[in-house]
């Protein structure tokens, strides 16, 4: 998969409950813990199974823990990208996207994963996208970044242009948001994550650092990849 394809399957794929006539609306956390139903359908073993059967076919296909037969997922929370459209008269949402954060257990070791699900009409909903580790980039912003951060890894190392299957191997945050007080209260502002791709069997790594706008109105992304390699 090249960087193009993989910023169109994140591109591909926060909870509040409102009472409609024939349909909940969610469209934050807090909404869903309030409305039974929803909460029992997203939470449920089945739904936590499914994303756990995709982390464990990434997990066996970059060739982590082969001995171990055994796994237990958990589901640990979502959040709600567009409403959730959950009509009364169906087994599963007819609309709306979310990303859902389970924990899964193998063998004595722990790893979150992060999968964005869409709803599909009138079927059971399936993951479009799955990651280890955790973000705090929301979906639009790593769509943004990723391709700037595959390009680093390539003048880093020419030779990893040559690959055409990527994944996202970790995400993670390295440095926490700083915090500053106004009178509008606390804000946050920049951190630094850790993204690990797998690029054909070999981990490549950059150093992203995310700045909020002073104005508020978005946040700036840049690349760290450590010293690029010399031209010939």
């Amino acid at each position: 998969m090249n960087a193009l394809n993989l910023g169109v399957r994140l591109a591909g794929f926060v909870f509040v409950s409102i009472s409609c006539a024939h349909a909940d609306i969610i469209t934050s956390m807090a909404e869903l813990e309030a409305n039974p139903r929803a909460a029992a359908y997203f939470k449920s073993p089945s739904t936590t199974e499914a994303i756990a059967q995709m982390a464990l076919a990434k997990e066996r296909k970059f060739g982590m823990q082969p001995e171990c037969d055994a796994h237990e997922a958990k589901f640990l929370t979502m959040d709600v990208l567009s409403p959730i459209e959950f009509p009364a008269e169906q087994e599963h949402p007819a609309k709306g996207r979310w990303q859902a954060i389970i924990e899964l257990h193998r063998c004595g070791q722990r790893r979150a994963y992060s999968a964005i699900i869409g709803a599909i009409d009138r079927a059971a909903p399936k993951p479009k996208f799955i990651s280890a580790g955790l973000s705090l980039a929301n979906e639009r912003l790593i769509i943004d970044a990723v391709g700037s951060a595959l390009f680093a890894v390539v003048l880093r190392d020419p030779e990893t242009s040559k690959c055409k299957d990527i994944e996202f191997f970790n995400l993670a945050v390295t440095e926490p948001p700083t915090l500053s007080r106004s009178r509008a209260g606390l804000t946050a502002g920049k951190w630094k994550e850790n993204w690990t791709f797998w690029f054909c069997g070999q981990l490549q790594s950059v150093e992203m650092r995310f700045e909020p706008d002073k104005n508020g109105n978005g946040i700036r992304f840049f690349v760290d990849a450590g010293t690029p390699a010399k031209l010939p």
